[in-house]
């Protein structure tokens, strides 16, 4: 059984799309082996990756409410 250090990483995994952890890791220059021991709670998470996620998450609130939003007021 995998040992749970850090809880809080995996309540941030499930704001993540498919294919976040890759522009994560790219992002962070760090490997995608890790980012995903990141995201499963066995590894810490540096700042590199905390400041990669926010800016991919940021990203995509705004592309949904860009794509939510209604068509017609143009």
């Amino acid at each position: 059984m995998i040992k749970v250090k850090y809880p809080e990483n995996i309540e941030l995994r499930m704001k993540l799309k498919r294919g976040d952890i890759k522009l994560i890791a790219r992002a962070s220059k760090k490997s995608e082996q890790l980012i995903r021991k990141v995201f499963s709670g066995t590894r810490k998470m540096k700042p590199e990756v905390r400041y990669a996620y926010d800016t991919i998450i940021r990203f995509n609130d705004g592309l949904e409410t860009a794509l939510m939003t209604d068509k017609s007021d143009i």
